[in-house]
């Protein structure tokens, strides 16, 4: 199953829908769930195999509808008188719509929750790169490969070793030849 797909088609549907047409604790759920595809070593897969490779899809970026979904969660209102008291079918109510704001609440928490361990991740994945720029050893340890034929989880960029030539990256960013 292509994940694109799964995404847009499952995931995000159950996380924008409407507390009348999908029960809360669901969308809590699926957002605990969400947070654990975002680690150091899966963030920049999905980023790069879905966000920049334009030849596999080129109408929908994962990485960014995913974020903009979250920071729409996360920014909603808690208490509407639209919303309150309201479930999944839309006909039942809470007492007074405590639940139901409660509720609203834990989904904004956890938007928030994977919002943050996404940029834990970021800050992860660029710090090491950094070192990687600065130490020819923390790099010799990332792009190592083992035994099993597994890797650091980092690869050569061509790309970034031209721009290390050139002006574009500082000198203390440069690693010496020597």
């Amino acid at each position: 199953v292509e994940l694109a797909v799964v995404v847009e088609d499952i995931v995000l549907r159950v996380i924008r829908a409407g507390p009348d047409q999908m029960y809360p604790e669901m969308q809590i759920a699926v957002l605990g769930e969400l947070a654990t595809w975002f680690n150091s070593q899966q963030l920049p897969e999905i980023f790069l195999n879905f966000d920049m490779d334009r030849g596999v899809l080129s109408e929908f970026s994962v990485f960014e509808h995913v974020i903009a979904t979250l920071c729409t969660i996360a920014e909603s209102a808690v208490d509407t008188p639209r919303h309150r008291g309201k479930v999944a079918t839309g006909s039942s109510s809470l007492a007074g719509g405590g639940r139901a704001a409660e509720l609203q609440k834990q989904r904004q928490l956890q938007a928030l929750e994977v919002i943050a361990q996404i940029m834990r991740c970021l800050m992860d994945i660029s710090g090491h790169a950094h070192y990687m720029l600065q130490s020819q050893k923390v790099k010799d340890l990332s792009l190592k490969m083992t035994t099993t034929g597994a890797t650091g989880g980092w690869e050569e960029d061509l790309n970034l070793a031209q721009l290390q030539q050139s002006e574009l990256v500082p000198p203390t960013a440069r690693r010496s030849t020597s």
